[in-house]
């Protein structure tokens, strides 16, 4: 038996999964206390050791001195200063194209009466269409009870993206809202520079994103590029806590995060010209090489005359 040089056959419609190596998180879940330092940034291992609340992502070992906790010992100007430069994760697209780096979609974890049996996501859409899990509902096919059901989705007027009231009449978090993934490689100086992922359920965070991928296009537009590339922008993320109705909630903003002297405009110029290029390159190679294929079908009677007996 021999091996197949590129693996296995696989089903060509599913995605491979990408080698993510780390995963970029807001704050560290403390047991009884919940999510902790909600006002920097942690880079953590990619999966959980369980699903939901009660998962939890280990410190990433190659980042122990970014993960570090600030010294309880040190004065109050320290230890936020000590926060402060880890509020800030810097990245770079290594994806041409935006919808490989970043997802998007509304998402409920977990619904009255909907529960998965897996812990799989209860409901998911998109504001249009949407999947939910129906417990009795019988799959025809293979006659098993339980399966995704496809359903119109109202987007915000979904009761489920209704905020609620606990006990004391304070406002509760909806049940259903939006799930955003970034995948990016780190770019952080001293340390490994990993495939990451960032995910947020977050509003703000979510705007934040769409705000500047938006710029982008806007930009490319400026400058008579159609469909600019992601490829190689820098970028930061920031984490800032913000107060509202009543609680303090972390917001992430993006912005591009290129050196002294360069900036996004630069870049998309430079990979326009670049293109131009390269397309132009492989013309006169494709020219070149169509040449010479004549003059090989014409040099091939006298090479066998030559070879020829007389």
């Amino acid at each position: 038996m021999t091996s197949t040089p590129f693996g296995i056959p696989r089903d060509p419609k599913r995605k491979l999964r990408e080698p993510i190596g780390c995963a970029v998180a807001n704050g560290r879940k403390v047991e009884g206390r919940g999510v902790v330092d909600r006002d920097r940034l942690f880079i953590v291992l990619p999966t959980a050791d369980a699903r939901g609340m009660k998962g939890r992502r280990a410190f990433h070992p190659q980042f122990a001195a970014f993960n570090a906790l600030p010294d309880p010992t040190a004065d109050e100007a320290k230890r936020k200063s000590h926060t402060a430069v880890r509020s800030t994760v810097r990245g770079i697209f290594v994806h041409e194209h935006e919808r490989d780096a970043w997802t998007e979609n509304l998402q409920a974890a977990k619904l009255p009466g909907h529960e998965h049996p897996l812990g799989a996501p209860s409901c998911e859409g998109n504001g249009c269409e949407a999947r939910r899990w129906m417990p009795r509902m019988v799959n025809r096919e293979t006659g098993e009870v339980g399966m995704y059901d496809e359903i119109v989705c109202p987007g915000r007027r979904c009761e489920f993206q209704q905020k609620g009231q606990d006990r004391n009449g304070k406002p509760t978090r909806p049940l259903c809202g939006p799930f955003s993934k970034l995948v990016f490689q780190l770019r952080m100086n001293g340390m490994p520079s990993l495939l990451a992922k960032y995910t947020s359920k977050g509003w703000e965070t979510s705007e934040s994103i769409a705000g500047f991928m938006a710029f982008i296009r806007e930009q490319g537009a400026a400058l008579g590029i159609e469909r600019p590339s992601i490829y190689g922008v820098p970028f930061a993320l920031t984490v800032a806590e913000k107060t509202g109705e009543g609680s303090r909630y972390p917001v992430v903003h993006i912005s591009p995060d290129f050196g002294e002297g360069r900036t996004l405009q630069h870049h998309l110029l430079g990979m326009g010209a670049d293109r131009k290029q390269i397309a132009a390159d492989r013309e006169l190679l494709r020219i070149g090489t169509a040449a010479t294929i004549e003059d090989d079908a014409d040099a091939v009677p006298d090479d066998i005359a030559a070879l020829s007996v007389p």
